[in-house]
């Protein structure tokens, strides 16, 4: 089982439902949107993101920096 697949069946801790997506079979561009519309439910409880936090802070620090340091290195390699 690819890990795409792994997420979108892991069932959402707020919603407490899986995604309706399955493998091959994808959702019409008014059913997707509709979709998208019902599963929002914001939330600041520690509990819902407690297992999400450490890779999200990891990953968008890194893309952050990354993203930092490329800016000296283009006008490096402009100057070669």
């Amino acid at each position: 089982m690819d890990l795409d697949r792994a997420f979108s069946l892991a069932a959402d801790p707020v919603c407490g439902d899986p995604a309706p997506a399955v493998e091959g079979l994808y959702l019409t561009l008014a059913t997707g949107w509709r979709d998208s519309q019902r599963r929002r439910h914001p939330t600041f409880a520690w509990d819902v993101w407690r297992e999400e936090a450490p890779w999200m802070t990891l990953y968008f620090s890194f893309g952050v920096w990354t993203s930092l340091a490329m800016v000296p290195l283009e006008g490096a390699a402009w100057r070669i």
